[in-house]
């Protein structure tokens, strides 16, 4: 994959004649079409990496708070939900067909984790819901 990003830039700067400036559009927007995933699941592997990446950051903050048993509970809570949505990223991206299935449980409990929470979660269930029939042909 690198060596096709390589080759995509060397073509773009000999093709011009001229210097061009790559930006971080251009970047992503040649990863994302290099992929041998469908769009719909890529986007939605990025954003449940993404939303894995702030829970468990977040996680540790409850667990550094005051000696309260259930802050200190809800913290583990929210490390685990992250590693969820990590798995299920992980499987989204390697097109696992559990993915599909294993993919709304995080987002159902990440509800409950509000306002964050809450928006991501609703964010995540919105694109689910659109991209619902790429998603079964694709996995």
């Amino acid at each position: 994959m690198q060596h096709n990003l390589i080759v995509f830039v060397h073509n773009m700067y000999t093709d011009n004649k001229k210097k061009i400036t790559l930006g971080l559009n251009t970047i992503i927007y040649s990863f994302l079409h290099m992929t041998r995933q469908p769009m719909p699941i890529v986007v939605l592997a990025i954003l449940y990496a993404i939303a894995g990446l702030i829970n468990i950051i977040t996680g540790p903050i409850y667990l550094m708070a005051a000696g309260l048993g259930i802050i200190k509970g809800l913290g583990i809570i929210i490390i685990i939900i992250g590693i969820c949505y990590f798995l299920v990223s992980w499987g989204l991206w390697t097109m696992k067909s559990w993915a599909r299935r294993w993919g709304i449980i995080p987002l159902i409990i990440g509800l409950l984790a509000f306002p964050v929470g809450t928006i991501i979660s609703i964010i995540l269930l919105i694109l689910w819901l659109l991209f619902k029939k790429e998603i079964s042909n694709a996995l």
